[in-house]
C-alpha cells in the first residue's frame, strides 16, 4: 500500500508544470516526494524489522520483562507522537514544530540509549525474559528509532531554509 501512494505522490508532484511554480513551491514539491520517499520507508523498516521478530516472539511464546516492554511502550506512544508531528509539520511549513521535532528526535535518541543501557543491566542481573527476548528488544528499539528518524526528516529542509540549522553537531577538530 504505502508503495502505491509513494508511486502516485511521485507521479502527481512529477505531473505539475515546474515552469510556473516558483522556487518556495518547486522546494514544497521536493519535500513531497522525499516525505513521500520516506513513508515509503517507514513501511520497510515495519515489515522487515519488526513484523519478523514479533512473529518470532509469538511463536516462541516470549514474554518482554515488564521494564523492557514499558521501555517499549514509552518509546513508541513517542514516536507516534513525533509522526503526527511530523505531519503537521509538512503540512504547515511550521518552523516551530520543525524546532520541536528535532528536539524531540533528541529525546528519542536518549529513550533509545536509555532503553539499551537498561537492557544491558537486566541482562547483567540475569533476567530470565530479558535473556530470552534480548535480540528482538534491540531490534524494536532500533526499528522505532530509524522510524523517528524518518518522520523527523521533514523538519530538516525548513530549519535549513531558515537559518536555523547547523551544519553539524560536530565540535571543531583539535589541530
Amino acid at each position: 500500500m504505502a508503495n502505491k501512494i509513494h508511486s502516485y505522490i511521485k507521479l502527481y508532484v512529477a505531473d505539475i508544470a515546474e515552469e510556473n511554480l516558483s522556487e518556495q513551491d518547486k522546494n514544497r514539491n521536493i519535500a513531497l516526494i522525499y516525505f513521500a520517499v520516506n513513508i515509503e520507508s517507514v513501511g520497510d523498516v515495519i515489515s522487515k524489522n519488526l513484523l519478523s521478530p514479533a512473529d518470532s516472539k509469538n511463536r516462541q511464546c516470549l514474554t518482554f520483562s515488564t521494564q523492557g516492554w514499558e521501555e517499549l511502550v514509552e518509546l513508541h506512544k513517542q514516536v507516534v507522537t513525533n509522526m503526527h508531528l511530523s505531519f503537521n509539520t509538512l503540512t504547515s511549513n511550521n518552523k516551530t514544530f520543525a524546532r520541536r521535532l528535532i528536539e524531540e528526535k533528541d529525546r528519542i535518541r536518549h529513550l533509545e540509549q536509555r532503553s539499551n543501557e537498561q537492557h544491558y543491566q537486566r541482562l547483567q542481573s540475569g533476567s530470565p525474559a530479558s535473556i530470552e527476548t534480548s535480540n528482538i528488544q534491540l531490534e524494536t528499539i532500533r526499528a522505532l528509532r530509524q522510524i523517528n528518524s524518518l518522520f523527523t526528516a521533514v523538519a530538516y529542509p525548513i530549519l535549513n531554509a531558515s537559518g536555523d540549522l547547523l551544519a553539524s553537531r560536530l565540535t571543531k577538530a583539535n589541530s
